[in-house]
């Protein structure tokens, strides 16, 4: 064993001063040889902290006494010490007898003691400093946790939402693999529901097998167990808990964590957190943490069951009016002071009670609205709200802060009291933003539903005109000034019928009638009419394209947007201008859709459309082909150009708008060229329309169109049987089927419709042949069974001509 250094060896190898400093030092310190890794000599604070005298521990190998947590690392900081001659504040775990596990700092300096290298040693012992620090860490770890779980809560009003967040948000938190929410858990039910319920997929929870608990006297004794204590529970196999084995078992759960939330409002839940992965040992921590947030979540739990109990009681008013997360005021509708509100207001402006009582809504408003100044706008919503019931608007504020708080409101008069409002103050910005999404969705489903209606009732009206001044047209007995007036009347009654096509088109119920068109011919024939349209003081300027190719289209969908066009243009010319048309046969290269990503490579017939008014802003020009957005200061609907851009669609074409403030406006609209000739335009030859003598049954609950259509069908030769309806028109078929050869069918009737009628028709004659009528076309809603099932529609208005026609063919097919 080795000896203390002696006085000669002090003397030699060191000054007495550093042999007190080595003496007298709080720090434990070793000096070793390298060799042997004996301890040649230690100070009295390590003998201390090692709980041993100082004669036991010189020479002692420490390495020995299996005090080094990590072996490998010790080795490696040996090694780096060789390497390099000293360590300073190295970190190393010791398990110290008597102390236990210690986190210790080592610092290490080489020096030669009697000619054999030696190491001295400093012993920093931090393990308090450490724990303090983990605690710190850890404290840190369940504050954010909280904020965050904070945040979460805040993110939705609805319980059904923020209960299913906060057991998504618990199970990746905590890292457990089932969290659940389980619900009512008073002493008298007879049935428990999972109601949330978060799992890992490889353990699914018992809300999968969609079934409540039953309770029995055990489960009882497990909630009278959590409801007498706001601190969880921890169970685990191992544990003695009989109560939970069967659970336990059928869940693959190895230990667990309940605790009881307590409402002041409702039944109590129990929150639990199951590991199934392994038998999990909760800290103390871990338990706190747990706590903490079950007391967030059952006020937040408390605030929505408040919230859900105002709109069945006004006699707990007052509760929820203290309670509730959402901001509650009472303000003179006069003065705008803060008469009453609830703590929620503070915390939304924050400012103090004594605070808020001397201000007033403007004080807590921005200074403008976005509409107007806000004391203006504030008079005009009190007034509003006096006036009626409840407005509701946004709203921006401004707090103590002075940060802007974005909010909507609820204002409504109290009852009893004029000069009183209630304000409830919520913030809803991602919700308005989806609600807006909806509305406009509505909106242009309604429109077109509208726009869709109008034409059918139209058509059916326009049909009993045009049919009989069609039979006046054809008598022989009508005077020359008679057939002159009729004229007049079945034009104008062909113009309405041409209005209600366009109706039709709007609410996209027109399947599109296409042919090859030769669009020069057809802007010449808008063009003469936008010029009675325009005045003298709009130039309308044609510059037709040389050996222009053909379209592939609908000719009266193309008028349709060609006069869109022109009218924009006469609107942005008000004070008078120019209006230039011009086409062109281009070649769309793969070069240019490089540089243009809306362009598609091909052939195509351009036709441009300029005026040089005021112009459109970059701004505005991306959002133009946008439904419901209009730049027009009134009258605007803001589907022209979007009903523009889905006709061009529809027809594969592309269309563009470019435009510079104060020069100008040009629509470049382009359609695929066809390789055929267009149809020459020109005076219809009628063809003889031959009768016959087979008999037709009729059903139109229209007695108008009905008895026009039975004149129409028997002046041919045909015999004709009528019905009103399409029960009507059944029971006809199943007496007299053997003598009737076609059905004729309304497809919108009383009782029963057309298709209807036909399918049971359809059961006693398989091949019965059938013409269907209806004020809408083939693509309507009511009517696009037609095109589906391979059948023939007649489109209301028709003219006695087409009818006979159509029946003909119809009876002549094979």
């Amino acid at each position: 064993m080795s000896e203390p250094l002696s006085p000669d060896q002090e003397q030699h190898s060191d000054s007495g001063f550093y042999r007190l400093a080595f003496e007298k030092s709080p720090l434990p310190m070793a000096v070793s040889f390298l060799d042997d890794r004996l301890l040649v000599d230690v100070n009295p604070a390590l003998a201390h902290w090692y709980g041993r005298s100082r004669s036991e521990l010189i020479g002692l190998n420490v390495a020995e006494e299996n005090v080094y947590v990590s072996l490998e690392e010790r080795a490696r900081l040996f090694e780096e010490l060789i390497a390099t001659g000293s360590l300073t504040d190295r970190p190393l775990e010791l398990n110290i007898p008597g102390r236990g596990l210690r986190y210790c700092l080592f610092s290490v300096q080489l020096f030669n003691l009697n000619d054999k290298p030696a190491a001295i040693t400093v012993v920093h012992d931090v393990t308090e400093l450490r724990h303090q620090q983990l605690l710190t860490e850890q404290n840190q770890a369940q504050l954010q946790t909280l904020t965050d779980f904070e945040e979460l809560l805040h993110q939705e009003t609805d319980p059904e939402k923020f209960l299913n967040l906060a057991v998504a948000f618990l199970l990746e938190r905590m890292e457990v693999d089932r969290a659940w929410l389980m619900t009512p858990c008073d002493l008298g039910a007879e049935l428990l529901e999972v109601k949330y319920e978060a799992t890992r997929p490889e353990y699914p929870g018992v809300s999968a097998t969609g079934e409540p608990l039953r309770v029995s006297d055990e489960y009882r004794q497990l909630i009278a167990r959590h409801l007498s204590t706001a601190e969880p529970i921890s169970y685990g196999p191992q544990q003695d808990v009989p109560l939970l084995q069967p659970v336990i078992t059928n869940s693959s759960i190895q230990s667990q964590l309940i605790i009881c939330l307590k409402p002041a409002i409702g039944a109590p839940w129990l929150l639990g957190l199951h590991q199934c992965s392994y038998p999990r040992q909760w800290s103390a921590a871990e338990k706190e943490l747990v706590k903490r947030v079950a007391s967030r979540l059952t006020d937040r739990l408390h605030t929505s069951l408040l919230l859900d109990d105002l709109q069945k009681s006004e006699d707990r008013y007052r509760e929820l009016f203290e309670a509730a997360a959402e901001s509650i005021s009472i303000v003179n509708a006069e003065t705008g002071q803060f008469i009453d509100f609830n703590p929620a207001t503070e915390t939304l402006f924050g400012y103090s009670k004594a605070e808020l009582e001397k201000l007033t809504l403007a004080d807590v408003s921005a200074a403008n609205q976005g509409n107007g100044d806000t004391a203006d706008v504030i008079r005009s919503i009190t007034q509003q709200t006096l006036a009626g019931e409840a407005t509701n608007f946004e709203w921006r504020y401004v707090g103590a802060d002075g940060s802007e708080i974005i909010a909507e409101v609820t204002l409504q008069a109290l009852r009893g009291n004029e000069q009183r409002l209630r304000a409830t103050v919520i913030d809803i910005t991602e919700r308005r933003k989806l609600e807006a999404q909806l509305m406009q969705a509505q909106k242009m489903e309604s429109v077109g539903q509208l726009a869709g209606g109008i034409a059918h009732d139209f058509n059916n009206l326009l049909q009993g005109i045009l049919g009989f001044s069609d039979l006046l047209l054809e008598n022989p007995d009508s005077t020359d000034t008679q057939r002159h007036q009729l004229r007049h009347i079945h034009n104008a009654a062909t113009r309405a019928a041409t209005l209600t096509h366009q109706l039709l088109a709007f609410s996209r119920r027109q399947v599109l009638n296409k042919k090859p068109v030769d669009i020069n011919k057809l802007i010449e024939s808008s063009g003469e009419m936008v010029k009675r349209l325009f005045g003298s003081h709009i130039r309308f300027d044609f510059i037709p394209g040389r050996d222009l190719g053909t379209v592939y289209s609908d000719p009266v969908q193309l008028e349709q947007i060609m006069l869109n066009l022109f009218l924009n243009a006469r609107d942005a010319m008000p004070t008078g201008g120019v209006l230039t048309v011009e086409t062109e046969n281009v070649l769309i290269t793969d070069e240019f859709c490089a540089t243009h990503p809306w362009a598609r490579p091909g052939r195509y017939v351009l036709t441009s459309v300029s005026d040089n008014g005021k112009g459109i802003e970059s701004s505005i020009l991306e959002h133009i082909f946008e439904p419901f957005f209009t730049t027009k200061e009134a009258g605007g609907s803001g589907l022209g150009l979007a009903m523009v851009y889905g006709i061009v669609k529809q027809h594969d074409g592309m269309i563009q708008a470019y435009s510079e403030p104060g020069l100008g406006t040009t629509f470049k609209v382009y359609l695929p060229l066809y390789e055929r000739p267009a149809t020459a335009v020109g005076p219809k030859i009628a063809e003889p329309i031959e009768g016959g003598r087979e008999t037709i049954l009729v059903a139109e609950d229209n007695p108008a169109i009905l008895e026009l259509a039975k004149i129409v069908l028997e002046q041919v030769g045909y015999q004709v049987i009528t019905a009103t309806d399409g029960q009507q028109a059944v029971d006809i078929y199943r007496s007299q089927g053997d003598d009737i050869d076609l059905l004729l069918l309304d497809v919108i009737m009383p009782i029963k419709g057309g298709k209807q009628a036909y399918e049971e028709i359809q059961d006693l004659n398989a091949d019965v042949r059938a013409l269907f009528s209806s004020g809408y076309s083939t693509s309507g809603i009511h009517t696009n069974f037609v095109l589906t099932e391979g059948l023939q529609l007649i489109q209301k208005p028709y003219t006695p001509s087409a009818l006979l026609r159509q029946v003909r063919n119809l009876l002549d097919q094979e």
